[in-house]
């Protein structure tokens, strides 16, 4: 009888270890986890902002840009691309490089610009047209360097291209009809799918054009994900996306929808809405010692920051509405060192700037006019 009730103990631990981080992985005794409940409640923008790095990007008429929508950076380049479609490239001073944009039907002309990837091993950018079906390859300065068949189906649904080896791109996907996972694998030599990672178990009605998308990082320590409404980060592992980090909010983790077809993903959201139960952790970003992601709890979307090595964890509401525009941390990847984001002219506030940057910060950003390209920042967050 007393052999019974270990037994019975047991499993009722392994139950509870699986319901509270809402994953049926069996790696999940590994995995750790952060609880919202004993993190501090700390800003670390604030004291980064005394130290950082303003890099204003050269503007002339043909590198004019709108509103940036993804960041990529190597050693001595930051690849841009913006909400009408244009890819620029800059040097790591900020000097204007080239443009790459929708120009023709010519045999060396992009059609339409529907995503990207860089190619560190080969230094490439690597642009997909979906009208065209292709692959245009550049050099980092822009010159082109041949034009790739892809004619892979699920690439129209593609959201973010990431490499994720010598030989596979990672594609983050929409919540499409024909969709059924988060993300897949393709083959760099024939662009042709290779598997499917982080699978749902709905079947959508329609396209989903806004929500909370999954997205992926890149890192030294290897490549991580978010999954759909989840509140766990994964670790890509022996070929698949393990369990690596779970948060523990306030709020019950969404646990599914029944019945399993759906109209579209923010039905999914109104429901975990109506019930109070997290919506999932939005994105992930990384420098060598920093995770970063926003996630609602208490009542907030937060900024939550964690220790890589030491697993200490802070967050601060992400309430944009500092008078200081640095402070809004509107940040979209990382180098090694420092998290990178962006701010408009039009946001910069100099009186309020002054009270917490340096010299060389306020000087800098006193010589942006209001019609120039946006500026980067870079924030040296660390504890």
């Amino acid at each position: 009888m007393k052999r019974i009730s270990v037994i019975f103990f047991c499993l009722f631990l392994l139950s509870a270890c699986k319901e509270q981080v809402n994953e049926k992985s069996p790696a999940n005794a590994a995995i750790k986890t952060i609880d919202m409940k004993v993190c501090e409640l700390y800003n670390p923008i604030d004291s980064a902002i005394q130290h950082a790095k303003i890099i204003p990007l050269q503007t002339d008429s043909i590198a004019l840009m709108g509103y940036i929508d993804r960041i990529e950076m190597d050693e001595q380049y930051i690849f841009i691309l913006d909400v009408n479609n244009n890819f620029f490239i800059y040097r790591t001073n900020g000097e204007f490089v080239a443009k790459i944009a929708a120009s023709g039907r010519g045999p060396k002309d992009i059609t339409r610009l529907r995503n990207f990837y860089i190619d560190p091993y080969k230094k490439q950018i690597c642009i997909f047209d979906d009208i065209r079906q292709s692959i245009f390859k550049y050099d980092y300065e822009g010159k082109f360097i041949n034009r790739v068949p892809c004619k892979e189906p699920i690439c129209n649904s593609v959201l973010e291209m990431q490499m994720l080896s010598e030989n596979e791109i990672l594609l983050t996907l929409s919540y499409d009809p024909e969709i059924t996972s988060s993300y897949t694998l393709i083959d760099v030599k024939n662009y042709t799918l290779k598997t499917n990672l982080l699978t749902y178990p709905y079947h959508w009605k329609t396209y989903c054009k806004d929500g909370n998308f999954p997205k992926q990082c890149r890192h030294w320590s290897g490549h991580y994900a978010v999954h759909l409404l989840s509140d766990t980060l994964y670790k890509y592992e022996n070929r698949q996306f393990m369990p690596w980090l779970a948060f523990q909010s306030d709020r019950k983790p969404f646990s599914g929808l029944k019945p399993k077809t759906v109209k579209d993903y923010g039905d999914m959201v109104s429901y975990a809405y109506s019930y109070k139960l997290s919506t999932g952790i939005k994105k992930i970003i990384m420098t060598d010692s920093i995770g970063y992601t926003d996630f609602f709890y208490d009542g907030n979307n937060n900024h939550v920051f964690w220790n890589l090595n030491t697993f200490k964890t802070v967050y601060a509401p992400l309430l944009g509405d500092y008078p200081n525009a640095l402070k809004d941390f509107n940040v979209c990847n990382a180098t090694k060192d420092y998290f990178v984001g962006f701010i408009l002219p039009s946001q910069i506030n100099l009186e309020a700037i002054q009270k917490d940057c340096s010299a060389e910060v306020v000087e800098k950003l006193s010589r942006v006019n209001i019609d120039d390209n946006p500026i980067l920042v870079l924030y040296p967050i660390s504890f």
